[in-house]
């Protein structure tokens, strides 16, 4: 067993070996009761360390190493360093080369103890990784989530809500797109008929006209014949000719006016579809705004979150994460009074 005490010159010191006998004259029994404790470690580092009885044996032989430390070295070391100036630095030295070989142990020993918290955080990493990539295949970032920590049954539910909504949310896409397309071929339809229809409206008022200069054309030929062949009746071949004239004009008139009428209803039909394709970008717009505003409500307690989530040491980084939730906070209520 490993009983011997730290071989430190008391000369250096300014001690007689006599002065350093009489400080080390307790220390030999504390060093005798860690030598059996040092067997019982030698035990432990070997054992299974995925067996639970492990972690207990562990446990329990740290304690009695830390209690030899505590209650033993360090309690000596505080008695006998009072003795004097340089019988305490003395004490000093031999306490740091005895408490080194203990908390090396100690620190072997916890981590034996905490082998299964260390196992059991790195599972939930590593699943919170893989839980990650699931999510972003659906659009969603499970970064600042506890997936890892979720349950396979709680896991399940919640990547089948975020599946359904990413597929529905595809699907109310893909229908949007459908009808868009279907209102623009549509629209584009309506001008091709309306412009067949002026077309059509035009070649009607050229053979009208045509028609009307031939028949005015008809006329003067009557009236120059009657003229030439009977002059008795120049009177009334003129008031025939006007009143001809007259109907033209009022014929004329009247294919004006129905042009006119055509053209006012043709553009009171293009301005309703107008207000009709504001009112669908409208309603569009407002469902938009239905479905952003849960994602909204969804960001803003994330943020509440974030100013629950981290816990830090130092006052410096204390007073940065007050100032930081302090204007999350001001964000949240920003938009939610």
């Amino acid at each position: 067993m490993e009983t011997a005490i730290a071989k430190i010159n008391p000369s250096d010191f300014g001690l007689t070996e006599a002065m350093a006998s009489n400080i080390l004259k307790d220390l030999p029994t504390i060093i005798e009761e860690r030598a059996v404790m040092i067997e019982e470690y030698k035990r432990i580092i070997t054992l299974n360390i995925e067996d639970p009885a492990t972690a207990r044996a562990a446990a329990d032989i740290r304690k009695l190493i830390k209690n030899n430390r505590t209650k033993g070295i360090e309690i000596w070391h505080k008695v006998n360093k009072e003795y004097f100036l340089r019988g305490g630095q003395f004490v000093d030295a031999i306490k740091r080369k005895e408490v080194a070989e203990n908390e090396r142990m100690e620190n072997a020993l916890l981590e034996i103890e905490n082998y299964r918290e260390i196992k059991e955080g790195k599972r939930i990493a590593d699943l919170q990784i893989v839980r990650q990539i699931e999510t972003a295949k659906y659009e969603v970032d499970g970064t600042l989530m506890p997936l890892g920590q979720m349950t396979s049954d709680v896991w399940n539910n919640y990547i089948s809500g975020v599946r359904m909504n990413f597929e529905k949310r595809k699907e109310d896409e893909r229908k949007a797109e459908e009808e868009r397309i279907a209102k623009v071929k549509a629209e584009a339809d309506e001008r091709e008929r309306i412009r067949i229809e002026n077309e059509k409206l035009k070649e009607e008022n050229k053979k009208q006209s045509a028609k009307i200069e031939s028949e005015i054309l008809y006329q003067k030929e009557i009236v120059a014949k009657a003229e030439a062949e009977q002059k008795r009746i120049q009177k009334e071949a003129d008031e025939k000719a006007a009143k001809a004239k007259a109907e033209a004009d009022e014929k004329l008139k009247t294919e004006r006016e129905a042009k006119e009428k055509l053209e006012k209803e043709l553009k009171a039909k293009a301005d309703a579809e107008a207000k009709a394709k504001a009112e669908m970008e409208a309603k569009a717009e407002a469902e938009l705004s239905k479905s952003d505003k849960d994602k909204f409500a969804f960001f803003l307690i994330e943020l509440k979150l974030l100013t629950e989530k981290y816990q830090f040491k130092s006052k410096k980084y204390q007073g940065n994460y007050s100032v930081a939730n302090q204007q999350i906070n001001k964000i949240i209520n920003h938009f939610t009074n």
